[in-house]
């Protein structure tokens, strides 16, 4: 910071003193030609005044002599009656230079040209005489260039000596600005008696310390939260980092592989298992593909679940959840007991309503004993009926709630029936919610995809501006049904794109809670899109508006 204060004012110094040098000369230059062309005017207007009143106009302007300043008449064609500096017979005609023209055409003219060298500049003046010929006078001065020449050298030694008193100047200047920063005391920021610029910014430090404090005492906690939570949980887990280091583990991890948390954190995941398999989906897992496996310990199976944690797109580390599903596998076994035991019990009413029935159609039986044997194959059947009634009422039992009807939705009728929902609200914030595109059916949840697009359409009126639009579109790409809600609002900036459907996430958390927004929105959004096998696009830029498309496929 000193270095930056020092170099500038040296810089701000010498930059004002060769500006103020420059326009020094430029103002110097002006008025020295102003001085030559008034000089000239003057004159011009007296021998002009003259020569209208003689009739021996070149023997007026030869009693001038040489002098400093260049006489020429000229005729009205151009033609050279009279120079004091040169021969005039020798003299090329003069119609076509600029001086001369403008006083003939404005009764005067003049004009500035520079020599063969750049050290001097000519300068004209012209006046229309009343027979129609021109006096011109010229002078030849020194020029700007041949100005800034002779004024360099003691330019350079005074822009030197000026560098020189800048240069201790700004040291002095720079340490006695930085000296009371450098001494600052951060640790009690508000004791400092400083500038009172600073004010502000140790302000601002010392509410950082408290949000510091506050923050480390709160994951402090959370850490405790976490340690208890996975503590109490009936399943294993293990934390591991992209080394397969231990990172965590729960007590039903160290009470299954009887080991402390003290002895393996920190250490392999093979210090706590040495199965190959387990290595093998733990590695796959790190490469952002979970797996699992099956585990005998002590008598009982275990599922070993791997899924990768991710930090944005790079894996850091995996979560391994190790679940006692023995349980699970004796069900498995009663399930099969019971279906082999329901194939006994049809088997054997069916076999009796076959036997029967084939000695009814072979005619073994006797008269007599036909409707008694009728009367057999009925009971069978109907304890047959009644066994799968049961069976089936077990089936329902066994599969707990039932999936979520689907149903085929024409989707312009779905957006149309919300966009009417919101009339209101958009005309109260000054807003146009307006639908276009095609009919377009996909097969999915009514009160699921309902819920997706009123939460789309809300968060676009709700983060809009006023006089602003929300545009609700439906398109075919490519045979996949595309619902767009795009908005002309605040938009989202681009570091907060990716992390919008997160839960609880707020780009603006101010303008969230007064607009009434929970930050589930755009995360129910993304379940629902799940449930449909949808994409979900976005598109944002902070100041202009944001697009949200779901693409279902």
């Amino acid at each position: 910071m000193r270095n930056k204060i020092f170099v500038r004012l040296v810089l701000l110094i010498t930059a004002v003193m060769i500006i103020c040098g420059i326009v020094f000369l430029i103002i110097s230059y002006n008025l020295f030609t102003a001085e030559v062309t008034d000089n000239l005017q003057q004159s011009a207007s007296y021998i002009s005044a003259a020569l209208n009143e003689t009739d021996n106009r070149e023997d007026y302007l030869r009693s001038f002599g040489a002098g400093n300043i260049r006489i020429t008449l000229i005729s009205g064609d151009g033609t050279v009656l009279y120079d004091n500096f040169a021969d005039e017979s020798a003299m090329d005609n003069h119609l076509d230079r600029p001086e001369v023209k403008d006083a003939i055409n404005n009764m005067t003219g003049k004009s500035s040209r520079r020599s063969d060298t750049l050290s001097q500049r000519t300068h004209y003046y012209a006046v229309l005489l009343s027979d129609g010929s021109v006096l011109r006078l010229a002078e030849t001065r020194n020029s700007v260039f041949s100005l800034v020449l002779n004024m360099l050298f003691p330019f350079i030694i005074a822009v030197f000596v000026i560098f020189v008193i800048s240069f201790y100047l700004a040291k002095s200047t720079s340490d006695k600005l930085v000296k009371p920063i450098n001494e600052l005391d951060l640790t009690d920021p508000l004791s400092n008696n400083v500038y009172e610029e600073l004010s502000p910014l140790l302000t601002r430090i010392d509410k950082l310390f408290s949000e510091l404090n506050e923050k480390t005492g709160e994951l402090a906690r959370h850490q405790q939260d976490f340690t208890a939570l996975i503590n109490t949980m009936q399943e294993g887990f293990i934390l591991l980092d992209s080394n397969r280091k231990i990172i965590s583990v729960n007590n039903s991890v160290c009470g299954l592989f009887h080991v402390s948390p003290q002895n393996i954190i920190g250490h392999d995941l093979l210090n706590l298992s040495r199965d190959l398999t387990l290595s093998e989906i733990t590695v796959s897992a790190l490469e952002g593909t979970p797996k699992d496996m099956l585990m005998e310990i002590d008598s009982k199976s275990y599922s070993f679940i791997t899924s990768p944690t991710k930090d944005g797109e790079n894996t850091i580390g995996c979560i391994i959840l190790v679940i006692d599903i023995t349980e699970r596998q004796n069900a498995e076994k009663l399930r099969r007991e019971f279906s082999a035991n329901v194939s006994h019990e049809l088997k054997t009413p069916l076999q009796s309503i076959s036997g029967y029935a084939e000695i009814i159609e072979y005619g073994i039986a006797k008269e007599a004993d036909v409707r008694r044997f009728s009367s057999k194959i009925r009971e069978e059947a109907n304890r047959m009926t009644a066994l799968i009634e049961d069976i089936m009422k077990i089936s329902r039992l066994d599969e707990g709630v039932q999936g979520l009807p689907r149903e085929e939705i024409d989707l312009l009728f779905l957006v149309n029936d919300v966009a009417a929902s919101f009339k209101d609200v958009a005309r109260a914030n000054k807003i146009t919610v307006s639908v276009e595109g095609e009919h377009l059916f996909v097969n999915g949840v009514k009160t699921i995809l309902t819920e997706m697009l009123m939460n789309l359409v809300d968060n676009a009126v709700k983060y809009n501006v006023p006089e602003g639009s929300v545009t609700i579109s439906l398109t075919n790409r490519d045979g996949s049904a595309v619902l767009s809600v795009a908005d002309t609002g605040i938009g989202i900036p681009e570091e907060h794109i990716p992390r919008v459907f997160e839960r609880f996430y707020r780009v603006d958390k101010s303008r969230s809670r007064e607009a009434g927004g929970t930050g589930l929105g755009l995360s129910i959004v993304k379940h629902g899109a799940l449930i449909h096998n949808a994409k979900l696009e976005i598109e944002s830029t902070a100041g202009k508006g944001t697009v949200i498309r779901v693409v279902f496929e």
